[in-house]
């Protein structure tokens, strides 16, 4: 009779595992070579109800789940690029390596270990791509009707903290101020020899959101959304040499039917977004040489006769090394530009302040596709710590009366300023040229002034015309322009009931820029 019971339980238990299918790995095969993100694809009706998947390379422990489902499997999908958060590192070397997975279930509350299944693979990031002993010559290719659209994604924040309560080590709230998103166009329409090699007229536009008529986006100077139609995104026309410098711009004017009525376009819809400058000698991982970032720098009032629209500022480059991306052989070029308060005792920060102990840095990353000669991603952070004296309120109370928590102010100027912040000002408008969202009061302008200052971010224009401090307290008017014509607000609005007076104090303001273009075809 024991032996009918135990050869039933035998015959049980092989159906059982039977219908649930072997816990294998079916994807990737034994011996493969992968690179980028890998699917480790597992049987789903392997993995009872209650049970986890544990995903072990070399040994080490990546991650506990129950993964996605995509058809009769279970897929882990694997990024063998990932970067250890603290160093920097890449996590996995190229080479052999060993993937595991493990199988638990819940035993009376505790994880039990009941299968376990592994491949051996190769990994191959960077192998495959050969570097040539002299390196690797780095050059935009031009193909007349050549279309390439990217995606930009840019977000924005910024904090503000008191000089003295920074110098208690006290942290500043940080706050993201602004998030959009952008797809523009880059065409190549023609290709010329020039004096030091290839030159492409490469055509520039913003494209409406994917699978839509329209795009959404803040415009320069502005704070809230805007729909525009197709027919606003006007193109602009840049020749560049093939490591991306400019040779000459033009921004068209459009003349109607009649031959009549030319006018440009709003400057507002151009995405003066230049391509990252390559370098100009072969270079192999590791090499550094003297780059420059191109910037956009319209003047609203010559825009459409100007045959320049970027300023070069100096930078670093470097070459991070090689690897797969999208399928894509590429380049990684590392840009850094850094600026110290030595470097700035005479650059003009915010609001025109000269800047005290002001600590400007750009950190870029592209990754060039080799073969294609074209950027397939970028990454870029821009950051500013400004120490910046302001106008603070002798009473707790709100200056300008403005509906953001700052000084007040109208359009062109206004209110006193309040107890935390900056005397009103308003927020005016920009000098035109395309921008990144802006900040509060200020707006991600860079460039040079008619002195060769340098800065990244700049008060926009109304506050840069304000007066100066507001007069001592007295109860606003109803004009909304509290009793005094104030400088540079930060967050002003209308106007309110109140002014403001007080004395002078310090505030450490930091703002960052951070955007990624990706290319979608």
């Amino acid at each position: 009779m024991n032996r009918i019971f135990i050869l039933a339980l035998a015959i049980a238990t092989t159906v059982s595992s039977w219908a649930q299918g072997a816990f294998t790995i079916r994807r990737p095969f034994d011996g493969a070579s992968v690179r980028e993100t890998v699917g480790i694809r597992i049987p789903k009706n392997s993995v009872p109800d209650g049970g986890y998947i544990g995903i072990y390379v070399n040994g080490k422990f990546v991650e506990a789940t129950l993964p996605e489902i995509d058809g009769e499997d279970y897929v882990y999908k694997w990024n063998t690029q990932a970067k250890d958060p603290t160093s920097g590192a890449a996590k996995w070397s190229d080479g052999p390596a060993k993937v595991e997975a493990v199988l638990f279930v819940d035993n009376n509350g505790k994880s039990q270990i009941v299968n376990r299944t592994s491949v051996n693979i190769k990994l191959d990031n960077t192998s495959s791509i050969k570097v040539p002993t002299d390196g690797i010559k780095l050059r935009y290719k031009f193909t007349p009707g050549v279309e390439r659209v990217y995606s930009f994604n840019v977000i924005q924040d910024v904090s503000t903290i008191s000089q003295a309560q920074a110098q208690l080590g006290g942290r500043a709230p940080k706050t993201t101020t602004d998030e959009a998103k952008v797809r523009i166009l880059y065409a190549t329409d023609n290709a010329y020899s020039g004096k030091a090699g290839k030159e492409g007229l490469m055509r520039i536009q913003m494209l409406p959101d994917k699978d839509k008529a329209t795009a959404t986006i803040v415009p320069p100077g502005q704070t809230s959304e805007r729909i525009i139609t197709s027919d606003l995104m006007a193109p602009f026309f840049m020749r560049i040499t093939d490591v991306g410098r400019e040779v000459f711009s033009s921004i068209p004017i459009y003349f109607g039917l009649d031959g009549r009525n030319g006018a440009g376009a709003d400057l507002s819809f151009y995405p003066i977004l230049p391509l990252p400058i390559l370098p100009t000698k072969p270079v192999k991982p590791g090499d550094a040489w003297q780059s420059s970032q191109l910037f956009g720098a319209v003047d609203f009032a010559t825009a459409f006769e100007t045959e320049k629209i970027t300023v070069a500022v100096p930078a670093r480059g470097e070459l991070e090394g090689v690897t797969w991306y999208k399928g894509m052989p590429c380049a990684i070029i590392h840009t850094v530009i850094s600026l110290g308060p030595n470097d700035l005792k005479n650059v003009k920060n915010l609001n025109q302040v000269k800047g005290q102990a002001s600590n400007v840095k750009l950190e870029g990353r592209t990754w060039f596709a080799i073969d294609r000669g074209a950027v397939a991603r970028m990454e870029v952070e821009i950051s500013q710590e400004s120490l910046v004296e302001t106008t603070a309120a002798s009473a707790p109370n709100r200056g300008g009366g403005g509906d953001d928590p700052s000084g007040g102010g109208d359009d062109m100027g206004g209110g006193g300023g309040d107890d935390l912040m900056q005397t009103g000002g308003g927020i005016g408008k920009p000098r035109g040229g395309w921008t990144l969202p802006p900040t509060g009061g200020f707006e991600f302008r860079p460039g040079f002034d008619a002195e060769g200052n340098f800065s990244f971010y700049q008060g926009r224009k109304g506050g840069l015309q304000g007066g100066g401090a507001s007069t001592p307290s007295q109860p606003g008017q109803n004009s909304g322009r509290g009793t005094g014509r104030g400088g540079g607000g930060q967050f002003g609005r209308g106007g309110g009931n109140r002014g403001a007076g007080g004395g002078k104090q310090k505030m450490v303001m930091r703002f960052r820029v951070f955007y990624v273009a990706e290319l979608e075809k």
